[in-house]
């Protein structure tokens, strides 16, 4: 079950709702924002439905080599909140093709993905220190589709993965200062939705080998080298990790046959693995400053809930008959 975080630039104008507290580690790192911003697909039913996934199927087109369909606009907004469901603001309607968009830990700066005028998605900067001059900048521009950016604390860099001429999916970084992409070789794992330990040392990514039959929750060097599997590996899918703002936790989502997907915690150290949801009906965990933020199905369609990090007071934060979501799935 591959959940495709994708978006558009115009999601980085969220920051001027950023808000903090500080966060700890023995790296000094910036305030940490409470908000958090996502897609909301238009209403419940069939043209709810279709629109939430007309992203991923033109992404899958895309990737099988098929030709796509013009679009010019949609019924998607562009929403933010703080991650107590307070302070919901709506900044664009009539959205064709917008995803979520990852913002620095202390929301000064945004990255995101848009499609460019042939179709691939490319990756995009935006400085928000000054909203009254917000120029995003594209970082890529190869005729290839690059995937899931995230931002490093510092907000110098942005990874992201991307499929190689060998048709496995690797790990690429590029600055935002500029310049050409750098490929993290790992050839014999497959990368998925890398992302940057806060105190920028390691990359925590969703793991693959074609030899077993399920993903794990992986860490390596910024070069590549010393993977460690964190999760066991098994026939479970653990996808999508997030890493707490003071580096000791991982938030990610297990896909089990049969049981559904449901949110898990481990430490970093790969010890107290927590099952945190049970339903089997939630994925996509984000750590949004003291809370963790996730899509679940549990109401019959995607909407977003939040939860304390030991998975107590769960809480819908988006009681609408619309597809709320943070990342495509």
């Amino acid at each position: 079950m591959r959940k495709i975080l994708l978006s558009s630039f115009i999601l980085l104008l969220t920051a001027a709702w950023f808000a903090g507290c500080g966060s700890s580690s023995k790296t000094v790192l910036p305030t940490v924002s409470s908000n958090f911003a996502f897609v909301r697909a238009g209403a419940g039913g069939a043209a709810g439905l279709q629109q939430h996934s007309l992203p991923f199927n033109r992404l899958s087109l895309r990737l099988s080599g098929q030709s796509m369909p013009n679009v010019s606009s949609g019924n998607q907004s562009l929403v933010i909140m703080k991650n107590d469901g307070t302070g919901e603001k709506v900044l664009a309607n009539n959205l064709a093709m917008v995803g979520s968009v990852q913002l620095s830990l202390d929301g000064k700066a945004g990255v995101s993905m848009e499609e460019d005028d042939n179709g691939y998605l490319q990756v995009f900067y935006a400085d928000l220190t000054n909203l009254n001059n917000i120029q995003p900048k594209q970082l890529t521009s190869t005729p290839e589709n690059h995937i899931a950016p995230q931002l490093s604390a510092d907000r110098s860099t942005v990874i992201y993965y991307k499929w190689t001429s060998a048709q496995i999916s690797q790990a690429f970084t590029v600055k935002v200062a500029g310049g050409s992409e750098t490929q993290i070789s790992t050839p014999s794992t497959e990368v998925y939705f890398p992302t940057f330990t806060p105190d920028g040392k390691h990359i925590v990514f969703e793991g693959y080998n074609k030899s077993s039959s399920g993903a794990t929750i992986s860490m390596m060097n910024l070069d590549g080298s010393g993977i460690t599997t964190i999760t066991n590996l098994g026939s479970d899918w653990d996808e999508m990790p997030s890493v707490s703002p003071d580096g000791k936790t991982i938030a990610f989502s297990r896909y089990t046959s049969g049981q559904g997907e449901d949110i898990f915690t481990i430490g970093i150290d790969k010890t107290n693995l927590k099952q945190l949801t049970t339903d089997g009906n939630n994925w996509d965990p984000l750590f949004v400053n003291d809370k963790i933020v996730f899509i679940s199905w549990r109401d019959g369609h995607d909407l977003i809930y939040s939860m304390s990090l030991d998975g107590s007071n769960q809480k819908n934060l988006t009681p609408n008959d619309t597809y709320d979501y943070m990342f495509w799935d």
